[in-house]
């Protein structure tokens, strides 16, 4: 269906060994099945194991795009662990930022980066109407990615609807429909009436 629909990238979060939207198993997606696809796929993860368990992304292919989300409480050692394995396996690196965090904390990484996600809306949450900084939070990162790295790609992640939808997509490069999209009876259907 995603082929079909023409999608440039399909978005698949993983937190605590599952896969999300629910008909990705994280065992398919590992072993290669999402390489049918046509497009980039995104592996957002969420507290991956990282030290002794480090993350394996070898599943990746060099044109997908593994993204590290930072919570407040995410430590320096953590993202480092995060760059190595995403070096390792050979895959473009993302950082995808907390609604709560500043954005400050990424400037070392800025210059590394392929994708950074703005958050919408908190984790875990879906159907909410984007917060109302968010416009301004993209805003601010989009200057930063300007002055720290031109080619760095803006993202927005949760918050999308179908009022929003076509706002959204002049602003950022890649913009996570989600909940908008898979929590429809008829995907098709959905994508044709966001895109017309």
């Amino acid at each position: 269906i995603l082929n079909n629909l023409g999608c440039q990238s399909v978005h698949v979060d993983v937190c605590q060994g599952f896969a999300f939207p629910g008909f990705f198993s994280l065992d398919d997606v590992q072993s290669g099945s999402l390489h049918v696809f046509n497009g980039h796929v995104t592996m957002h993860f969420f507290r991956p194991q990282l030290g002794d368990c480090q993350i394996d992304l070898s599943f990746l292919r060099e044109n997908d795009l593994a993204v590290l989300h930072v919570f407040p409480d995410t430590n320096v050692d953590s993202v480092s662990e995060f760059f190595e394995a995403v070096q390792l396996a050979g895959c473009r690196p993302g950082i995808s930022l907390d609604i709560k965090i500043d954005f400050s904390v990424i400037k070392p990484y800025l210059p590394s980066l392929d994708t950074v996600f703005v958050m919408g809306i908190p984790v875990a949450t879906y159907g909410l109407q984007m917060e109302q900084s968010t416009l301004v939070r993209l805003a601010s990162m989009s200057q930063l990615i300007a002055k720290c790295n031109l080619h760095c790609r803006l993202g927005l992640d949760g918050g999308v609807n179908t009022t929003t939808f076509r706002q959204l997509i002049a602003l950022v490069d890649e913009l996570v429909v989600g909940g908008l999209l898979f929590y429809t009876d008829d995907i098709v259907a959905q994508w044709a009436a966001l895109t017309a």
